[in-house]
Formats: C-alpha cells, sequence, structure tokens
C-alpha cells in the first residue's frame, strides 16, 4: 500500500515522507520520497542515504537481498552481512551484475554466494515491495483537514489515549471543551481455560471433539520454522472463549507432554 502511494503521488508535486525506520522502505526514496524518524526527528533522502550507506535506493534493496531478513524468515547469504553485502553491491553496481560475475568473489563468501544464487533470487521478488495496489480515488480523500473529526475525540477518549487528546486540545484549543467524556471502563467476560494436567487436557478435547471450526494459534520460541520450539498452543470456537496449552514454562510450572499429547491434537 505505502509502495503504491508513493508510485502514486509521482507525477504530481506532493513531498512524500514515511514515518518509518524500517529498511525496507529505502527502496522507495526518490526526489519526492524521504523517510522520517520521528524519535530523532531526521530525515532519509537520496542525498543522505549515500552519504550513511553509500548506496543508491535501488541498491538497498539489493543488500537486503544479500543479508536477508530474519523478521520475515527470508534467509540470507552465509557469511555476508550488511557491510560485506554493501560492499559487493557498491564493486558490481547491482544484484543481476553481481550474481553475472560470482564466480570473481573469492574465498568462502564467493562459494556460499554461488551455492544461494536461487534463494538470493527469490528473496529479491519477496523484498521488492509491489506498487501495483489499486487505490481508487484513496489519494483524493486523503488531505488534512483544518479541524479534528469528532468521531476521532470520542474514540480516544474511549480508549483512554488521553495523551492524544491533550495534543489534540493544544493544536485546536478552542474545540477543547467539546471533548466527550470517555466511555465508563467494563470489566471482560471473557473466559480463558489453561489446560495443563491430565483431567483438564481430557474435558478440552471432549469439546474439542465436537467442533467443526476452531480458530489455531502456535506459541513457539522462535521465527524460524526448522529451528523454533512449540511453547504452546491456544483454540477457541466461540467469542469469548479461548483454552491455551503449554507445552513448555517456566520451571516448576504444569505443562503437556509434546510426545504424549501433540498427536492426540493432529
Amino acid at each position: 500500500m505505502i509502495a503504491s502511494l508513493c508510485r502514486r503521488v509521482q507525477p504530481s508535486d506532493v513531498q512524500v515522507f514515511i514515518c518509518s525506520k524500517d529498511k525496507d522502505f529505502e527502496q522507495l526514496i526518490s526526489a519526492k520520497v524521504a523517510m522520517y524518524d520521528a524519535k530523532n526527528d531526521t530525515v532519509l533522502d537520496a542525498d543522505s542515504l549515500l552519504a550513511k550507506k553509500g548506496l543508491t535506493p535501488a541498491q538497498t534493496a539489493d543488500v537486503l537481498a544479500l543479508v536477508g531478513d530474519a523478521a520475515d524468515n527470508i534467509p540470507g547469504v552465509p557469511g555476508i552481512g550488511p557491510k560485506k553485502a554493501a560492499a559487493l553491491i557498491q564493486k558490481y553496481g547491482n544484484l543481476d551484475n553481481l550474481l553475472a560475475h560470482c564466480d570473481e568473489v573469492p574465498g568462502a563468501m564467493g562459494r556460499n554466494l554461488r551455492a544461494s544464487t536461487e534463494a538470493v533470487n527469490t528473496a529479491r521478488g519477496l523484498i521488492a515491495l509491489r506498487s501495483d495496489t489499486d487505490l481508487g480515488q484513496a489519494l483524493d480523500t486523503a488531505g488534512w483537514r483544518e479541524s479534528p473529526e469528532p468521531e476521532l475525540r470520542q474514540i480516544l477518549s474511549e480508549l483512554g489515549f488521553k495523551k492524544f487528546l491533550s495534543a489534540i486540545d493544544e493544536l485546536w484549543p478552542d474545540s477543547a471543551n467539546q471533548s466527550p467524556q470517555a466511555a465508563p471502563r467494563t470489566t471482560s467476560r471473557a473466559k480463558y481455560v489453561l489446560v495443563n494436567t491430565e483431567a483438564k487436557f481430557g474435558e478440552f478435547f471432549a469439546e474439542l471433539s465436537k467442533q467443526k471450526t476452531v480458530a489455531l494459534d502456535t506459541e513457539t520460541t522462535g521465527l524460524n520454522p526448522l529451528q523454533a520450539q512449540l511453547v504452546g498452543m491456544s483454540f477457541s470456537w466461540q467469542a469469548g472463549q479461548a483454552y491455551y496449552l503449554p507445552f513448555r514454562a517456566f520451571l516448576g510450572q504444569n505443562t503437556l507432554a509434546v510426545d504424549k499429547h501433540l498427536p492426540a491434537l493432529r
């Protein structure tokens, strides 16, 4: 969506600032698109990107394809980190040229690169931000409005975002007295059941067997599916009720046995 918005404004005189520090967005930087770091109050444009990393916006995506992204489960080339990847792209200009001359890269780095050619090309496709989303008339209704909508104050008040309400009061002091009162807090009636004994598992499994549709979520020790271990599983088949099955927990806490109870769930 963000990439499509950036592409949409290219023919216009609009200057775009992407409020994010996510490196994936660096590939979108152009004469009309920059990144804004709100925490440090800094702007990253094409010139500062080149000065900081020695890369053009297009080259940043090539570097990410070599390095990978653990958060997005995209493996990189073993032994090639951000600095080595940047040096390779700087030398060869782009990823295509690097792969065409990968035989020139010496040592273990070259061997790993040649062995990872297919994975690198796949990573490049995953990292490239698509800009062909149909936005319709989204930009025509996305302009800044002179005053906050009453609905915004109502939502902020109901959610208890007092800091944001104070900021609005500072920007529009004349409308401060129109701020709605926060909605009264209600106590959640949701029922969450911890299934960590044989007896509880039997009761849970009996109810589970009756269901035609079930929502399932897993908790693991990491994001890599080949290395992560199962911590627990959550099940729900009706609003306001859920079951949690722990397979790993802090020392001394009851858990279910993976080799005994997990096969039953399959």
